[in-house]
């Protein structure tokens, strides 16, 4: 699991924009702390990139990110990694993946297990051990940008691969890219009328932690949305969406989206209405009624939402780490195949103690 965050359009605000966006990848850390990186292309026609082994509270105090504010940019992407294929020690496998001629950046969460075999198929030599570099040369080795977006997802389709992307496109024009397929999520903020923008990032929850950072309340009653599955959006420099149904190339992969349902939203409307109902978890106990899904009792909107957002975040990350690892079955022993668990099911009950949730391991 790693997390992605972007914006594109020219900013009414530099300074709120860059605060923003630097939150934003503060909270992705969540989502991976192996190495921080960044893409930007500014509206002077310059373009900036860095990235590090360092988590990303780390990387926005480093003068690199801290030189980006004086920039109006009109494109950005960051990531936040977990290290999955390649050392974080060299920066060729951090993220951004960035072409030759620095015109052609992407971010990428997910994991792609057959990217060697892709790379030998379309006799492609990657620079580095990174699985998310494919994507970048199916895209940099082809002359049409939408037609090597498409090809991507014509590749996917047989490989067991999960993606999230963002990618900056300088090479005929100025686009911004995000898309996906059915396993990693990409949530859209229209501040176009704000600032003059739009922002992305992985879930929800990470945009409503970075706005409370910076006390933006009223940014927080603006919808977010999501970048559909096999949907790809295309914006220009005027921020017009053009949209591309990529269904055709859907993945044969059984895995969902979606995590199996938990009443959690039933649970919030008659905890906000204070209609007594014995939740899912009860066991018919009267004291039972009017508690969460774990069993806490909450009094304010914000309370109940806050712990929604914060179950919901974890029960999404433990679904993608355990896709992870099924992608990788065949090529571990049972041995491995239990170590792995046992280090996603000790971070998940870390995760659920921080929050006053105390699951015992068989529980879990």
């Amino acid at each position: 699991m790693c997390g992605i965050v972007g914006a594109t359009g020219k900013s009414k605000n530099i300074a709120l924009s860059y605060a923003i966006i630097t939150a934003l990848l503060e909270e992705t850390e969540s989502r991976g702390s192996d190495a921080t990186g960044y893409y930007a292309y500014n509206d002077d026609n310059t373009y900036n990139y860095f990235k590090l082994n360092v988590p990303a509270t780390s990387f926005v105090r480093t003068a690199a990110w801290k030189d980006q504010q004086k920039y109006n940019f009109e494109h950005i992407i960051a990531h936040a990694r977990m290290k999955t294929h390649g050392t974080e020690l060299e920066a060729i496998n951090n993220h951004p993946h960035i072409s030759e001629d620095n015109l052609l950046a992407v971010v990428h969460n997910g994991i792609i297990m057959a990217y060697n075999s892709i790379a030998n198929k379309n006799n492609i030599n990657l620079l580095g051990e990174c699985d998310s570099e494919i994507l970048l040369k199916l895209v940099e080795t082809i002359e049409s940008t939408d037609e090597g977006v498409e090809r991507i997802f014509k590749e996917m389709k047989h490989s067991m691969a999960s993606m999230a992307c963002l990618m900056v496109d300088l090479r005929k024009g100025h686009h911004f890219y995000a898309f996906r397929n059915s396993m990693n999520p990409i949530c859209f903020i229209d501040l176009s009328q704000e600032l003059g923008q739009y922002f992305f990032c992985s879930t929800e929850f990470i945009w409503k932690r970075a706005l409370n950072k910076l006390n933006l309340d009223h940014l927080s009653k603006i919808p977010v949305q999501s970048v559909p599955a096999y949907e790809v959006w295309k914006i220009d420099e005027n921020l017009k969406i053009e949209k591309f149904d990529m269904k055709e190339h859907q993945s044969l992969s059984m895995m969902s989206d979606d995590f199996p349902e938990l009443n959690i939203r039933s649970w919030r409307e008659r905890q906000l209405s204070g209609i007594s109902s014995v939740d899912y978890m009860s066991d018919g106990n009267e004291d039972d009624e009017d508690q969460g899904p774990f069993g806490q009792e909450y009094d304010t909107t914000q309370e109940v939402d806050s712990k929604i957002a914060k179950i919901e975040e974890i029960l999404h990350g433990i679904s993608r780490e355990m896709q992870a690892r099924v992608f990788t079955k065949n090529r571990l022993s049972y041995e491995s195949m239990s170590d792995e668990l046992d280090i996603i099911l000790a971070a998940l009950g870390d995760i659920l103690l921080e929050e006053g949730i105390d699951l015992d391991s068989d529980s879990i």
